[in-house]
Parts: structure tokens; C-alpha cells; sequence
């Protein structure tokens, strides 16, 4: 009796040990495995977790005398693995927000990151470069794995910061200054002798010198002036009152309003 159930037990265990568990929800796209193929450690024990892989994939390879793996891909949460320079990858953090541009969303799509990597690459250039893993917020129907992505990932951020177009900036010496526009209808200007902060893109922060509304020119470009630009006018004497964007969006030629 005895026997007969140690013999049960033994062979539960090695039904149990058969079946490998994925520790992601997802759909099998490989499996490298045949019938006949021995998969599991001679105690019987055969089951392995699974592993999330970059754009959704994850992995369960068995252990034993024979080797093989079956492929999962996730439904929905994805992954985007990057790299970021030598000189970067100090202000990069877990937990930082990412935003996302994939090839064919026209929206910006948002994530975390979840691993920055110790140990550097070599990027196409031969430059250092390490890794980083982004988790894509949410459940997403829109992502495809293998889809190219370009990240930005956001190291620091202030609220009500005034910015102006970087190229309405101009050097005298030691002296930052823009030519403000004091009349809308004409296109008059005058120096206005700025402070500046960081600079982001095609903006730079202006700490002092200049107002929210104010409207500066940016040089090498002809802002409205004359009769064929009324409608053009009118929108910027509605941007000196009001101190806010222009109608219908976007900003006239040559001219960049402080943000």
C-alpha cells in the first residue's frame, strides 16, 4: 500500500514537472521543442519562468539534459529597449517619464523607465552607450512588436517658465538682448537687454527682461508691415492685448512670442 502511493506521489511530481508557466499573458509564437525532446532536471522539476523581452516577447527556456524554448509574445504591454551617451546616462533614472514616437502613431505615447544598464555598449559609432529599458504605460492595441520607436525622456521639468524662439536671441559683448515689438502695426521694434536660463530645443528660458504676451523678431525674417499683411497685423495687435497666442495658433513669420 505504502509502495502503491509513494509511486503516485512520484509520478504527480512528474506531471507537474512537465508543464512549463509563462509569467506573462501573451501569445506562443515559437516553440522549440519536438515530441520526444527531454526537457527538465532529472529530479523531474521542468517548469521555468518566463522572461519580458523587448517590443512584448518573453522567453521559457527548460533546464536538463535537452534544451529548448518556447516563445511568448505579450497582448498589449510592451517594452522599448534604447541607449543614451557616456555623458547622459548620469541624469537618467528609474522611474522617469518617457515619451515615446513610434513610427505610424501620429500621438506621443507615454512610458516609464524601468532599468538603466551599468555595463556600456558600443553604438554605431563606436561611442559608449548603455542601455535602457522603458515600459509603455497601459495596454496599448496600437504597438507592434519589432516597431521602431524614438524616445525623450524627461530629467527635469519646472512649471511657468517664460521661454522665447532661440534665434530671436542676439549678442552685444557680454550683453544678451532681442528686439521687442513695440508696435504691432508697423513692425517697430526696440533693444530689450534679456537674462537668460536653460535652453531646450529651439527655446531658451528668459529670466528677466521680458513679460508673458511680449512679442520679440527674430532676425533675418520680415514681420508684417504694410497693406497686404492687415490680417497678419490684426493678429498681433490681438496678441500685444490680450498677452496670449495668436488666433487660429501658430506665430507670423520672423516673430516669437514669450512663453
Amino acid at each position: 500500500m505504502l509502495a502503491a502511493e509513494s509511486s503516485l506521489t512520484e509520478a504527480q511530481q512528474a506531471v507537474d514537472g512537465a508543464v512549463l508557466r509563462s509569467t506573462i499573458t501573451g501569445t506562443v509564437t515559437d516553440v522549440g521543442l519536438a515530441v520526444g525532446d527531454k526537457a527538465g532536471s532529472g529530479s523531474g522539476s521542468g517548469s521555468t519562468g518566463g522572461t519580458s523581452q523587448p517590443s512584448g516577447s518573453g522567453t521559457d527556456t527548460s533546464s536538463g539534459t535537452s534544451s529548448g524554448s518556447i516563445t511568448v509574445v505579450a497582448t498589449g504591454h510592451f517594452v522599448v529597449d534604447a541607449t543614451v551617451s557616456s555623458s547622459d546616462v548620469e541624469k537618467v533614472k528609474k522611474g522617469m517619464q518617457a515619451e515615446i514616437t513610434v513610427s505610424g502613431i501620429d500621438e506621443t505615447v507615454y512610458g516609464t523607465v524601468s532599468e538603466v544598464g551599468l555595463v556600456a555598449e558600443t553604438d554605431s559609432s563606436g561611442a559608449a552607450a548603455f542601455p535602457v529599458t522603458v515600459e509603455v504605460t497601459g495596454t496599448r492595441e496600437d504597438l507592434f512588436a519589432g516597431t521602431s520607436a524614438d524616445l525623450a525622456i524627461v530629467t527635469s521639468q519646472r512649471a511657468d517658465v517664460l521661454t522665447v524662439d532661440s534665434r530671436a536671441l542676439q549678442t552685444d559683448g557680454d550683453t544678451t538682448y532681442v528686439d521687442k515689438v513695440t508696435d504691432a502695426a508697423t513692425g517697430a521694434t526696440t533693444k530689450t537687454v534679456v537674462a537668460t536660463g536653460e535652453a531646450s530645443g529651439m527655446v531658451t528660458e528668459v529670466t528677466s527682461g521680458l513679460a508673458e504676451g511680449d512679442v520679440v523678431k527674430v532676425p533675418g525674417f520680415s514681420g508684417p508691415g504694410g497693406g497686404g499683411n492687415q490680417d497678419m497685423q490684426q493678429r498681433m495687435q490681438e496678441r500685444m492685448q490680450n498677452g496670449g497666442g495668436f488666433p487660429g495658433g501658430g506665430t507670423p513669420p520672423g516673430f516669437g512670442g514669450g512663453q
